[in-house]
């Protein structure tokens, strides 16, 4: 393989990882596949899976899968983006399909908790924040399918935990 070179560094690594990703995901696809065959369920079924792929500051990437979690049935994780500016954090979700008062938020200064249910669909994913932040300071909005959460990024204070009501 060759290595690519981005302001002077190589990226090997990062193909070796996508290959690793890759090898996961296959696996993951046959293991849904077989569970379909022995529960007897048709193979003509939608699911959703995918990836993201992210940068750290030291240009490591970083792989980040979304969508359903079982062939069979269960939560979907949703797609889950994160954007840190000068003094907030802002998260923002996918959870198309459901009503703002189905969706269930909590926070802690360091993850968050988001679920959703419906008798057609759930979601839920339970994820770490990128940067420390202050649940009380949380702000909410849903519209089009599209989570929207604000935080104010945290001072040195307690630890707090917060459930989250969308506006």
């Amino acid at each position: 393989m060759v290595a690519i070179d981005m302001d002077g560094k190589e990226y090997r690594g990062l193909f070796d990882d996508m290959d690793d990703l890759m090898d996961e995901i296959e696996k993951q696809m046959e293991g849904m596949i077989r569970q379909f065959k022995s529960n007897g369920l048709p193979l003509n079924r939608y699911i959703t899976r995918g990836f993201t792929v992210e940068f750290g500051p030291e240009g490591e990437p970083f792989f980040r899968t979304f969508g359903d979690s079982m062939a069979t049935g269960g939560s979907r994780e949703p797609l889950i983006e994160q954007y840190v500016d000068k003094d907030s954090l802002r998260v923002v979700c996918e959870v198309p399909g459901v009503d703002k008062e189905e969706i269930r938020l909590q926070a802690t200064e360091d993850s968050m908790d988001v679920s959703a249910e419906t008798p057609a669909r759930t979601y839920h994913a339970n994820f770490s924040l990128k940067e420390a932040v202050d649940p009380q300071s949380s702000v909410a909005t849903y519209n089009n399918g599209i989570l929207e959460v604000r935080f104010k990024l945290r001072s040195n204070t307690n630890k707090g935990y917060r459930e989250i009501q969308i506006q």
